[in-house]
């Protein structure tokens, strides 16, 4: 590996190309280290420039609209309706007593990577983990009392608004031009992390997934995709 990393780098120091090695490296370095001033969005209504205030509110009622159970579709009311017959036919079921363990706590955490940016309380993933191995029945006292009360700390729920703005648009002044990225604290994600495994272990057990799920199951990848789809071309050539 080292011998084609070497390898590569006097290649690319070598090549004859319209910019030299240094104009590249300028160009790029220039490039990441531009300071872009905020922009300020454009009324859609009377097309004036806001203000900074006007343009953070019109910001927040294009990406977080309001959850009004008025304006459900039909297909909305009815996946609510599923749900609340799903968990009441439920409710004596031994998966909802059963107390989430060290284990499935420690699997979580780990599963967090310490390089990801934390949420508002600044504590890293790295932190958490050290937190758990110091005292663990303490998260993990805290993690069953939010499942058994089927309650969500709202202090999990906040999350740190990142705006970037989406590359080569025309017209920076509507928020279409934007994407949030909600950065949420580590011990939040772990307690969904803790209720999603939950939840996907019952569907297993259930039989409810389909063989053909590849996407975000535990033990499938992008290869098994592809071989059951090859798999099934297969098939079809040899029933011809």
């Amino acid at each position: 590996m080292l011998q084609a990393i070497t390898s590569s780098w006097k290649e690319f120091c070598n090549r004859q190309e319209k910019e030299t090695m240094w104009q590249s490296i300028y160009r790029i370095t220039i490039k990441c280290l531009q300071n872009n001033d905020d922009r300020l969005l454009r009324s859609p209504s009377t097309n004036e420039i806001l203000s900074p205030q006007e343009s953070v509110a019109l910001l927040a009622q294009t990406f977080f609209l309001h959850d009004d159970l008025n304006m459900d579709t039909e297909e909305q009311k009815l996946i609510r309706v599923n749900v609340a017959t799903y968990l009441k036919d439920r409710e004596t079921d031994n998966l909802a007593s059963m107390g989430f363990t060290h284990q499935e706590v420690e699997n979580a955490l780990m599963y967090m990577s310490p390089k990801k940016t934390p949420g508002e309380d600044g504590l890293t993933a790295d932190i958490c983990q050290k937190a758990f191995r110091g005292a663990p029945e303490i998260l993990l006292a805290l993690y069953n009392k939010c499942f058994f009360r089927g309650f969500f700390p709202k202090i999990w729920k906040n999350a740190a608004l990142k705006v970037i703005p989406k590359p080569n648009r025309d017209d920076y002044a509507v928020p279409k031009a934007y994407r949030p990225i909600g950065l949420l604290p580590i011990l939040g994600k772990v307690l969904e992390k803790l209720i999603s495994n939950r939840i996907l272990w019952q569907l297993g057990k259930e039989g409810s997934l389909s063989a053909n799920h590849f996407g975000f199951m535990p033990q499938s990848s992008t290869e098994d995709a592809l071989y059951a789809a090859m798999e099934k071309i297969r098939q079809s050539r040899n029933n011809k």
